[in-house]
């Protein structure tokens, strides 16, 4: 059976040429199965004391120093923004609120290969969303991570996520969450310029199909609903020591055609 954070790791999940050929190879079974072995050796924060809800105030950085990662600024500034009636619109009609960014899951710090979820919100206040979120700036050379580490990545935290969302769930007041909470969902979310590039990628040849099977059978095995987003117009301005990053265009969240 794969290790599920080993996969997300993997070069060839990664690498720009092969990763449609490696999305078509991987067994949903195993991806599957790797998941649920992953949520049974989770690491759990409130077994040795930790909040998971760290008291982020939206600036970046904090005793280790700000960071220049444009997309880290990024999630930063969607979690600072606040659109009319307290949410972001979802292309279904649904709301999602953001909670959180750089959401630890780390219990010990020999956790080796565990991350922070980017984003963590609520949707339409009764299911915990997950996002995964990618930028890649105008100017630059390259295209980032594949969207097949994205899920892939998103996809073990998810594991870790639902092994504690007791726990998580009730550190989140009522205004934020009703009881009971029906679940789970996982959103891939990249910026505009991000999914542009991916889609005029040739060397990354015709990625869509395969990612789109992987995603839809593993989302179907396990339960949790699984989605790709662009965040339209998403112009920000970087924060620093003082300043709060934030977005400066009007930024709206929109289906990838192809993608679930």
């Amino acid at each position: 059976m794969s290790d599920l954070l080993a996969t997300a790791r993997d070069p060839r999940a990664n690498q720009v040429s092969g990763f449609a050929r490696f999305a078509a190879d991987l067994s949903p079974e195993e991806i599957t199965g790797a998941y649920h072995e992953l949520r049974l050796r989770a690491p759990r924060r409130r077994a040795v004391g930790k909040a998971y809800f760290v008291g982020h105030t939206g600036f970046p950085g904090g005793d280790r120093g700000a960071s220049n990662r444009s997309e880290e600024h990024l999630a930063i500034a969607m979690f600072n923004h606040h659109p009319e009636r307290g949410g972001w619109p979802l292309p279904d009609g649904r709301s999602l609120m953001i909670l959180d960014y750089q959401f630890p899951l780390k219990a010990r710090r020999a956790d080796a290969g565990v991350g922070k979820v980017d984003l963590v919100g609520v949707v339409d206040r009764t299911t915990v969303g997950l996002i995964e979120l990618k930028h890649v700036d105008p100017g630059a050379s390259g295209w980032g991570d594949t969207p097949l580490r994205a899920f892939l990545e998103l996809l073990s935290y998810c594991a870790i996520v639902e092994a504690n969302l007791g726990d998580i769930t009730m550190e989140m007041t009522p205004a934020q969450l009703l009881r009971p909470v029906r679940g789970l969902e996982m959103l891939v979310v990249g910026s505009a310029t991000y999914w542009q590039k991916w889609e005029d990628c040739s060397p990354a040849g015709c990625w869509q199909p395969p990612l789109a099977t992987l995603v839809r059978a593993v989302s179907s095995a396990i339960g949790i609903p699984a989605g790709f987003l662009w965040l339209s117009d998403p112009a920000f301005e970087m924060g620093g020591p003082a300043r709060r990053p934030h977005l400066t265009g009007r930024p709206a969240l929109n289906n990838v055609e192809g993608l679930p």
